[in-house]
Order: C-alpha cells, then structure tokens, then sequence
C-alpha cells in the first residue's frame, strides 16, 4: 500500500509497515492473518499513513478483518476443500444462533484448518520434506449480549497456530563460489545450494514455523 509492503518477517521481532488487526486487535506476526481469514464479514483496507487510528506500523496503511457476528436465527455452514500435487485439505465451518430463549444471549464458534504439503521439494537427507508447506488451525468463539436497545456487550477469544516449514529461498544471479555482498559487507557463500525455482528444489537442513497466539476482546 503506497509502496511500502510487508518486509523485514524473516525476522525475529520484525514487523510490517501496513498495520493488520483482526476486529480491531492488531496481529505482530502477519502470517497469523492467513489463519484468520475465517467467517468474514469484510476486509477493511486504508490506505496510509493511519498511525492516529490504528498506532505503529501503519505507515503504509492498515488491514482490518472483520468477522461475522452472532445471528439471532440457528445457522450452520461447512466447507471442505481438497487438491492433490501437491497434497491440500481445508475445512472451515461454523455454528451461530441465540443460546437462551429470550434470544438476548448469542454465539458463534468458527473453526477453519488449512494443510498444504508444499511446492518445493527438499533435496536434503535432513529437514522437512517439503517447504512452501502449510499446517494452520483457528478457533474463534463469541457471546453477544442484547440486555436493552441502547446495550451491546460482545466478547471475542480467538486461537491461532500455526507449525509448518516455512518458505523456501532461493539464490539467483550470483555464481556459486563468489561472495555475496550485504549492507554489513561481502559474506562467503562458497559451496552454498542455490536451488532450482523453476523445478521447485531446493536442499535445506532445517526449516520450521511455530507461531501461536490468542486473543481476547
């Protein structure tokens, strides 16, 4: 947005310059938005700078995922979704509806899973066997409670995790055994797998994502 993007995630503590919020609750890691992306209502999207409403890391802009509220009639989806080449399996679905008969009580509970077993192919004897890999889950539950015309209290928890591989990296357009130059100087990248991105290989040892967080509001 505005030409600024979401750089800097490699690392740890690195954050974005367009702020994204999950119904208001900005998320630090931006890879939790993929799991968040369940029952929607909408997707907000400003474009920056928007730090006096939505604080640091909005330079850019900010993404605002809205979710679907309790209904006040029973409603029930389900959604399942499959591929092969590579291997993939998401589910979603949701259940909403009034909880006490006065219907002044309501809730929702979405769940949605993603599993995605990755285009790349490693090369290496140890590591994952696929990067570009996906294996996300997000549970979300809300109570809303209508006492009056003028009162609205809503209470949102929601869960995300996610435990995959990770990206995979290629190196392009620096012939092997040359040094590599940095901002912090040339570093030696002799003997280093640049991989194939057009075969989609690439040989890593290791590689691993285990990001989690909840939120409550």
């Amino acid at each position: 947005i505005r030409g600024i993007g979401n750089g800097n995630l490699t690392q740890s503590g690195g954050e974005p310059g367009v702020a994204i919020s999950s119904d208001g609750v900005y998320l630090g890691q931006t890879a939790l938005a993929l799991t968040s992306l369940l029952d929607l209502n909408r997707v907000e999207i400003l474009r920056g700078p928007q730090g006096t409403l939505f604080g640091r890391n909005a330079t850019g802009g900010a993404v605002n995922l809205i979710p679907n509220l309790p209904t006040e009639h029973t409603a029930v989806g389900i959604e399942v979704t499959a591929g092969v080449d590579p291997t993939t399996v998401r589910t979603a679905g949701y259940l909403s509806g009034p909880i006490t008969s006065d219907g002044k009580l309501l809730g929702r509970v979405s769940v949605v899973q993603n599993y995605n077993q990755g285009f790349t192919r490693n090369l290496a004897s140890t590591g994952p066997r696929h990067l570009d890999s996906l294996n996300n889950i997000a549970v979300r539950a809300q109570l809303q409670w209508l006492p009056s015309d003028d009162l609205d209290m809503r209470l949102l928890v929601e869960h995300q995790k996610i435990d995959d591989s990770g990206v995979a990296t290629f190196m392009i357009g620096t012939p092997s055994g040359l040094l590599q130059p940095t901002p912090f100087g040339p570093i030696p990248i002799v003997g280093a797998d640049f991989g194939d991105p057009v075969a989609r290989e690439q040989g890593v040892t290791d590689g691993q994502r285990d990001i989690s967080a909840t939120t409550v509001n």
